[in-house]
């Protein structure tokens, strides 16, 4: 019971921590019901159905869901050489 309340605490943190995109995974048992599971996954896919949220929430090609828009992508990062760094002289 006490690791349930730890996990339920965790997940609401996590939710209301987040800034700019929380991203939660887990896994769960092939033959189990969607229905029958509980913890946070079960609260995250109870959220995920509520009516109000109809429209944004979308399914992915490869099964992963999203709520909300998409991240923008932001142009690479280039990395350049550091300039060569010289010690003062009662360092060398």
């Amino acid at each position: 019971m006490e690791e349930e309340q730890e996990a339920q605490r965790l997940y609401y943190v996590a939710l209301t921590r987040a800034r700019d995109r929380l991203v939660l995974c887990g896994r769960i048992n092939a033959r189990d019901k969607i229905e029958t599971i509980g913890g946070w996954y079960g609260a995250a896919e109870a959220a995920f159905a509520r009516e109000e949220l109809a429209g944004q929430v979308r399914t992915l090609d490869d099964g992963t869901r999203r709520f909300g828009p998409d991240p923008q992508r932001t142009t690479p990062f280039s990395a350049t050489a550091a300039p060569e760094v010289v010690p003062p002289g009662w360092a060398t």
